[in-house]
């Protein structure tokens, strides 16, 4: 293994868990040791995983079941398992897969660091991270477990309760961010809401927002909240900031009271459309974004088509559906109501999105011919590829861009000229011209 000497993440799983394998690269590299992007320079794999759900676990099983055929065939020395799936099966791994030298939970990858730098010292309390997203954007984790105990959910198993990050290292850590020249910053927890609850000092969502918002990256977003626990003073929070983009991430899962109440989302349909209401009466031009479980116990025509006509009401501009899995632990794992059919759960998923489609559609027409701010994302030979404050990286739409130059990670004004099922085809306006990107009293100008 000559000249291989460095370590090689892999990273799976939501944003959430990707942030601990950005602290694991950076404690490495603070402390000298080689990062690897590729097998060539790699001395030891490291599969930071996610046991969210089967296919999930699916995922990360396959790859370290490759991870284990390049040790076996002396192309690496060392595969260590970090993450939520080692938090809920770590035992299991270690029988079936003996060939992975150690495992580590979710709170336990500073072990694994402290291992590979031979170190018994403490590591630094806002660890230094080595970002994996493109450096223009970057995402800040406010709390991590949850408290609700929603019956599909296995977040609690692995992550266990919720626990908010003290005020003052949020704010230490997005000034660090903006240092390295982030320019989007990311809010995210399992559900922003309730972050400050527990530290039990007064500090709420509403204080994290001002204490970021006064830091001034160029666009601020927030991921994840959690509907039946909105109300006044979280609108409020909201309001308040003005580099908050005017994008909103509302998961319903469903929307039929039988099915909600089974969930453990006690709250009405007609509580979420208020909801949704009053947050398009008062931030401009937002776009919400849910997510959808479909294929749940008890869910037949009736309530599927329940969901449906919600849906079309409610008019999200960005749909994720998800079909039910059973997990493990779970309260809905011994639901008395009967199963769904997996072929039924994938059908009711597949119209879902064809109707998220047309909705999204619907959205970016009206946009046509609207001069916008645009992210640039990537470069292509024919021009360049950027996000809207509408759209978060990776799961959402994208516009392209077919003339012009800019780097990657600046912001430019864009005339959006024609749709497509990826977003918007746009050009670029010059940026001389006195034009006002989103007239929008949540976004940045």
């Amino acid at each position: 293994m000559k000249n291989k000497n460095g370590i090689l993440l892999i990273q799976l799983g939501c944003s959430k868990n990707s942030i601990d394998g950005e602290r694991f690269l950076g404690i490495l590299q603070h402390n000298g040791i080689s990062i690897a992007h590729s097998i060539r320079s790699a001395h030891t794999i490291v599969i930071n995983t996610c046991g969210f759900i089967e296919q999930a676990k699916a995922e990360a099983i396959e790859e370290i079941l490759n991870a284990v055929e390049l040790k076996n065939k002396g192309l690496i020395e060392k595969v260590y398992v970090m993450g939520c799936l080692v938090t809920r099966n770590s035992e299991e791994l270690m029988q079936e897969i003996p060939e992975i030298d150690g495992v580590f939970g979710v709170s336990e990858w500073q072990n694994l660091a402290k291992q590979i730098v031979n170190t018994n010292e403490n590591f630094p309390t806002i660890p230094p991270r080595y970002l994996l997203n493109p450096k223009h954007y970057a995402y800040l984790r406010i709390a991590d477990g949850c408290n609700r105990g929603c019956s599909y959910c296995a977040i609690p198993l692995m992550r266990g309760k919720y626990k908010s990050v003290p005020l003052k290292d949020l704010v230490s850590e997005a000034t660090l961010l903006k240092q390295k020249g982030v320019k989007e910053l990311i809010l995210i927890a399992q559900e922003v809401n309730d972050y400050g609850k527990d530290l039990k000092d007064g500090t709420n969502i509403k204080k994290l927002l001002t204490e970021i918002d006064q830091l001034n990256f160029q666009w601020m977003r927030i991921l994840y909240t959690h509907p039946p626990a909105y109300n006044d003073g979280f609108l409020d929070a909201i309001l308040s900031c003005k580099t908050l983009v005017p994008y909103i991430d509302f998961p319903i899962e469903h929307s039929h009271p039988k099915i909600l109440w089974s969930m453990g989302r006690k709250k009405s349909p007609e509580f979420l459309l208020y909801w949704i209401n009053q947050l398009r009466k008062t931030i401009p031009n937002l776009v919400l974004r849910t997510s959808i479980i479909v294929g749940y116990p008890g869910e037949g025509e009736e309530e599927f088509e329940h969901l449906v006509e919600f849906v079309k009401e409610a008019s999200f501009e960005r749909l994720g559906v998800f079909c039910y899995s059973k997990e493990e632990g779970t309260k809905a794992e011994k639901i008395s109501l009967p199963e769904v059919d997996p072929e039924i759960a994938k059908y009711r998923q597949e119209v879902l999105l064809d109707l998220g489609a047309e909705l999204a559609e619907a959205f970016h027409r009206k946009k046509l011919g609207e001069i916008v701010q645009v992210m640039v994302e990537t470069k292509t030979q024919d021009g360049l590829i950027g996000r809207t404050v509408w759209d978060a990286p990776d799961i959402d739409y994208t516009v392209t861009i077919e003339n012009g130059y800019s780097k990657i990670g600046c912001i430019v004004n864009v005339c959006l000229d024609n749709v497509w099922e990826g977003g918007w085809k746009g050009s670029l306006v010059n940026m001389t011209r006195n034009f006002i990107a989103i007239d929008n009293a949540t976004s940045s100008s």
